[in-house]
C-alpha cells in the first residue's frame, strides 16, 4: 500500500490516472486552505477547513515517510549488530 501511495504522490506513469487525481486534489486543497489565511478574522468553519486541509494533504506523506522510517530503523539495527558482533570477536 505504501508503494502505491509512492507512486500516487510521484507520478509513476504518464498514464496513470489515479496519479493525476491525485494531484488536481491536492492542488485544489492547497488553495483551499490558503482561503482562511484571506480573512483577517478567524471563524470555526475557516478552522476546519484549514484543519482538514492540511491533514489531507500531510497523510500520504506522512505514510511514506512512516514506511522509509522503518527501513532505516532495520537497517541501523543491522548497523548495530554488526559492529557489536566485529567488537565482540575482536575482544575475543
Amino acid at each position: 500500500m505504501r508503494k502505491r501511495i509512492y507512486e500516487l504522490i510521484e507520478l509513476s506513469r504518464e498514464d496513470d490516472r489515479a496519479s493525476r487525481v491525485y494531484d488536481a486534489a491536492m492542488i485544489v486543497l492547497i488553495v483551499l486552505s490558503l482561503v482562511p489565511l484571506a480573512f483577517k478574522q478567524t471563524t470555526p468553519l475557516l478552522e476546519w477547513i484549514d484543519r482538514i486541509c492540511v491533514a489531507i494533504v500531510a497523510l500520504p506523506s506522512a505514510i511514506v515517510t512512516a514506511g522509509y522510517m522503518k527501513v532505516i530503523e532495520q537497517k541501523l539495527n543491522k548497523l548495530d549488530n554488526e559492529s557489536e558482533e566485529e567488537t565482540h570477536g575482536k575482544n575475543n
